[in-house]
């Protein structure tokens, strides 16, 4: 998903955190009109580590 699709469906505040975090390290982007495309479900992992959510090997791509 886009960035401002992202803020718009999980709030700008916490796609700031992620974006600014290390969430997304390793994560693999498409850049796509040279906007930065990232896979919701990275997103979605991000947020389940935010929260201290136990994430296993096999969901990490």
């Amino acid at each position: 998903m886009k960035i401002p699709e992202l803020e718009k469906k999980y709030g700008k505040e916490l796609i700031d955190k992620i974006l600014k975090g290390h969430y997304l390290d390793g994560c693999t982007i498409a850049i796509v009109n040279g906007e930065d495309d990232i896979p919701e479900s990275d997103i979605r992992l991000a947020i389940r580590e935010i929260n201290g959510d136990e994430i296993c090997n096999w969901e990490l791509d």
